[in-house]
């Protein structure tokens, strides 16, 4: 299956893009799909993608839990929380 990542904020300036495609094999959940991008991108562990926060993740649009099952075309939206006053 095909999915897409997008990644907003600090977190596109880490992985240095914004968006990505993902072809898996097999089925996935949100939190195995979370875990695969930090295993591929190291700079993540240092946030906390593979807990329920502080990043807001989107599946197709909606508020995802960590163990949705992803299905082909989804796409995976990945938002750091807001800061500032």
């Amino acid at each position: 299956m095909r999915i897409k990542i997008r990644y907003f904020a600090y977190l596109a300036d880490l992985v240095e893009r914004k968006e990505e495609e993902m072809y898996l094999e097999g089925e996935w959940t949100i939190r195995k799909i979370l875990g695969k991008i930090v295993e591929e991108k190291p700079i993540l562990r240092r946030i906390e993608l593979d807990s329920e926060g502080p990043i807001i993740i989107l599946l197709n649009g909606k508020p995802a839990n960590m163990n949705l099952k992803v299905s082909d075309g989804d796409i995976i939206t990945l938002i750091p929380p807001a800061s500032g006053g």
